[in-house]
């Protein structure tokens, strides 16, 4: 009888241990924001580990708690603060989840945007992601409920609810109690947590350096865009101006890419005016994305560019390897906070190679001073390729612009050794068909920390 007992609590056992194999081990990571309080940031990411909880089936999804997963990354000496998607990945992997969600919050007056990703740790693939506009805060604490239940039904291919998610509004803190600070105590959080800085995502190095290139690091933040007060005599395209954010950090190479790095990753150099340390030119825009691809895999890292028979493609905006800046990423970096009409000064000779003093050819990179970012030939030497459809302003708000999704030209910045001084102005717009290559049209590139 005792025998008998035995072997069926180790039965019993080991289906219990079959049935936790199969599960799914989910983890939403601490959300972060831009000029967002930390404990509206921990309530939002509650709301949606709730919505996991009723959405999914506890038979086949495990939902990882805060407290879990915080006690796994603390005896690591990490945390679980992060929105880039490697970063995710690893995260992830590190406390045994199986898929992660990651959510990214910014303010911008009364309104809110919450951006929402899922990421699949074992294939190291992005599932989904799903975007909300919040008019307060109420509505961005019910939203992100409503937003993880979409985001998850479509990342795993689930049938959708048929009914609206119920809002647990117990969980929900009242409008009051976001009038000042509120306690880390009302979200359940332990405030030596918050004081301790745990939650804070690590902090990337300033600059980066390869075998050819060294690149600084972009932060985020939030500028005017097109044509301000300083750029005198703008063109129509440069109209009108418009608040954009770019909500994360980047990296950008200090120097337009070089002949010598084009010619190590490519094994060609089609320049015309040659010189090892000259910027590359005589490349087209489909080059350039050949080129990022390329150096991406030289370094081990993801290439972020799906080039098909029906056009180039950049889907996972978290992508770590090479890439062509925005046009509002470009702009950003060149105006590196400053007031001037240049790239580093309101005076040309000092900072830009243009028609008055490139005697009608390129120079070698970073011979003239550098902006406030430490970038040098953001105006003048070579025009540089952007990953921007040539497109009009509009005058609302953006955050993380990417351009139009077609068009005929692409838009390229900053003008050239041919350049007037009107078109080596930061907001200055150009564009050219993406298979046409010029001696004064270039390229350098960015990636995402």
């Amino acid at each position: 009888m005792v025998n008998q007992l035995f072997w069926v609590l180790v039965l019993n056992l080991l289906m219990m241990s079959s049935a936790l194999a199969e599960q799914k081990r989910i983890a939403v990571l601490e959300f972060r924001g831009v000029r967002v309080e930390q404990p509206i940031l921990l309530k939002l990411s509650d709301q949606s580990r709730i919505s996991a909880v009723e959405l999914l089936d506890k038979e086949q999804y495990l939902i990882m708690t805060r407290e879990n997963m915080m006690q796994i990354l603390s005896d690591m000496g990490t945390d679980a603060s992060c929105l880039d998607g490697q970063c995710a990945v690893e995260i992830a992997r590190n406390i045994g989840a199986d898929l992660i969600v990651t959510g990214d919050v910014m303010q911008i007056g009364e309104t809110y945007l919450l951006t929402l990703k899922l990421h699949d740790a074992q294939q190291g693939s992005f599932l989904g992601g799903e975007n909300l506009e919040a008019s307060g805060l109420m509505q961005l604490i019910y939203g992100t409920k409503n937003k993880t239940t979409t985001l998850l039904s479509k990342g795993l291919q689930l049938q959708p609810p048929t009914r609206t998610v119920n809002i647990d509004t117990t969980a929900v803190v009242e409008q009051e109690d976001f009038v000042g600070p509120p306690s880390p105590m009302d979200f359940g959080l332990d405030p030596a947590m918050v004081q301790s800085g745990s939650s804070k995502p690590s902090v990337p190095p300033k600059e980066i350096e390869g075998e050819g290139y060294l690149a600084k690091l972009i932060p985020a933040g939030h500028f005017t865009m097109g044509c301000t007060p300083e750029q005198t005599n703008c063109h129509d395209n440069e109209k009108p101006t418009h608040k954009v954010t770019l909500s994360k950090d980047f990296y950008m190479m200090e120097s337009e890419v070089t002949q010598a790095l084009f010619q190590r990753v490519m094994g060609f150099n089609l320049s015309h005016f040659k010189g090892t340390n000259r910027p590359v030119e005589q490349v087209d825009w489909i080059d350039v994305i050949k080129f990022s691809n390329a150096l991406s895999a030289l370094e081990g890292l993801e290439p972020c560019y799906q080039i098909t028979a029906e056009g180039v493609f950049w889907e996972d905006q978290t992508c770590r390897g090479w890439r062509l800046p925005t046009e509002a990423e470009w702009e950003y970096s060149a105006r590196g906070n400053e007031p001037y009409q240049y790239a580093g000064s309101s005076r040309l000779d000092g900072i830009a190679l243009y028609a008055d003093n490139s005697n009608n050819q390129t120079h070698d990179v970073c011979s003239k001073r550098r902006n406030g970012l430490g970038l040098c030939d953001m105006s003048g030497n070579v025009w540089e390729w952007v990953w921007d459809w040539k497109g009009t302003y509009s005058s609302s708000p953006t955050v993380d612009p990417r351009g139009p999704d077609s068009g005929s030209y692409r838009v390229r910045r900053g003008g050239s050794w041919y350049s007037s001084a009107r078109s080596v102005r930061v907001s200055n717009r150009g564009s050219d068909g993406p298979t046409v290559t010029n001696n004064n049209v270039g390229f350098r590139l960015c990636r995402t920390p």
